[in-house]
């Protein structure tokens, strides 16, 4: 019996391997991935026809059929590709068979590189060897070509909200499947660029936009997201959230780690900033802060000093400011006013003072005194020469100490409005020419003139002295500066 595949069939055959072709490449698209899972979806069918018509001794053959097929990389020869295709008793009708082929086991059959097709066919009641037909190309319809390596799908956008090519995934039983996974051995696994937009826009109503994982097991070696810009800006993150329970702080750039830094920072310029914060709502009353940092335990903010520093992340450094957990604040070195013009011209104080309790309203620029009959408060000074004169009220300190703000709330508004005693530095100071014209130098004391200082004289009793003037008072009453020097 001599079984053969007429002409016009091959032609059918073509077509439907054509149409397979986009079947097959759409089919696996979806469903390959970093490992042999099922695909997330499928088309609604998995497998690809083939129909042809077969002949036996010169007419149209009847009965049951055996046929054999398997893909090869080459015409002649070489290497089979995926498994082979049984189909045993195969009902032939007046010559026409239809074959319903399983993609099989393996995703990589059709990457874009050649394969032909092998077909074999042995009649059903048979055990014996298949008669081969010769390989077909498996060739591919125009538009499967858009599925190729390397292909490029191009189109108009039409509306705001339109699209050129678009994936859907369903279902949620699988909260983390992918519609569309890119996988890259050193490059971009996913590459957007936009000229004038976004190379990249991700949008979620209750999810996360955008999620970036690194997997690696190196320090600093992988990120879970990197952004760099050439002329811009390497992050930027907007809210427009309003703040509600949920989202008390409604951050436009959020970072949170397990173990180490939630946000990081590194500048590689000479004059940059590893981290830059402003707030520029003018318009605000209060309520608005530049930088915020809140911690459980540890302390709530620190400053290093990098002496050593590598591409793994690690440095070596000293700890030269922190504020504690309880709100206490250390530095190594000193304290400066600034460098702007503003802090030495626009009376900002350059004294040390402390708050005090009081029994009675004190003014900036008064003469105080210890309060003999309030252990541990103070008053007006009431007479000349006094040894429990304590120092002057100052007007308008560079640093205050034993403030009480924060006791009972935690808003940026002043509570504590107790008097602030000058310790060290230079405060106005009320004065009284009463004992002779004050001259720079002069060392001062209470006055008989009740919250006032006077020239001291000659040979001043211990203890009386509050300062030395630094300006001049001919005659009356009134105001000068004077430097703080208890003795």
């Amino acid at each position: 019996m001599r079984i053969k595949i007429s002409s016009q069939a091959w032609l059918v055959l073509v077509a439907t391997l054509a149409l397979f072709g986009v079947w097959w490449a759409t089919d696996h698209a979806l469903a390959q991935g970093p490992s042999d899972r099922a695909p997330s979806a499928v088309l609604s069918t998995e497998t690809y026809t083939y129909q042809g018509r077969l002949t036996s001794s010169g007419a149209p053959a009847n009965g049951l059929y055996d046929f054999r097929v398997s893909v090869y990389d080459s015409e002649l020869g070489g290497t089979l590709i995926g498994g082979v295709n049984l189909f045993n008793d195969l009902t032939v009708t007046d010559g026409v068979f239809t074959l319903n082929i399983p993609p099989g086991a393996s995703g990589s059959i059709f990457n874009g590189n050649p394969r032909w097709l092998l077909v074999e066919v042995r009649p059903g009641a048979s055990v014996g060897a298949y008669t081969a037909l010769p390989r077909q190309p498996i060739t591919s319809v125009p538009y499967a070509w858009g599925l190729r390596p390397g292909a490029v799908i191009s189109g108009t956008s039409t509306a705001a909200d339109s699209w050129i090519l678009k994936v859907n995934a369903s279902g949620t039983t699988y909260p983390t499947a992918s519609a569309i996974q890119g996988t890259s051995a050193t490059g971009y696994a996913v590459n957007g660029i936009s000229p004038g937009g976004w190379g990249v826009y991700a949008r979620t109503d209750d999810g996360t936009a955008v999620f970036g994982l690194d997997m690696g097991s190196t320090q600093a070696r992988g990120y879970g997201g990197f952004f760099e810009s050439m002329n811009g800006i390497g992050v930027y993150g907007e809210s427009l959230a309003t703040r509600t329970w949920n989202n008390v702080h409604a951050p436009g750039v959020y970072g949170k780690s397990s173990n180490g830094a939630g946000v990081l920072g590194l500048s590689t310029g000479s004059s940059g900033h590893a981290g830059h914060f402003a707030n520029v709502d003018i318009g605000a009353a209060s309520g608005q802060v530049g930088v915020w940092a809140a911690t459980y335990w540890g302390n709530i903010y620190e400053g290093w000093e990098i002496a050593t520093w590598d591409t793994t992340g690690t440095y070596g450094g000293f700890l030269r400011f922190r504020v504690s957990y309880g709100g206490n604040v250390y530095a190594d070195g000193s304290y400066n006013c600034g460098l702007g013009a503003s802090c030495f011209n626009t009376g900002i104080g350059a004294d040390v003072a402390e708050r005090i309790d009081v029994r009675q309203p004190l003014m900036p620029g008064d003469v105080v005194e210890i309060d003999p009959e309030n252990s541990g408060q103070f008053r007006l000074s009431h007479g000349a020469y006094s040894t429990l004169v304590a120092g002057v009220v100052s007007t308008n300190p560079a640093i205050t100490m034993n403030n009480n703000d924060l006791a009972d709330n935690d808003t940026d508004v002043r509570t504590d409005n107790r008097p602030l005693l000058a310790l060290v530095g230079q405060v106005p100071v009320k004065v009284s020419a009463e004992n002779g014209a004050i001259q720079p130098g002069d060392l001062l004391v209470a006055s008989s003139t009740p919250g006032h200082a006077m020239k001291a004289g000659a040979n001043p009793p211990a203890g009386t002295i509050i300062g030395k003037a630094l300006g001049t008072l001919e005659q009356g009453t009134g105001t000068l500066t004077m430097l703080v020097m208890l003795r």
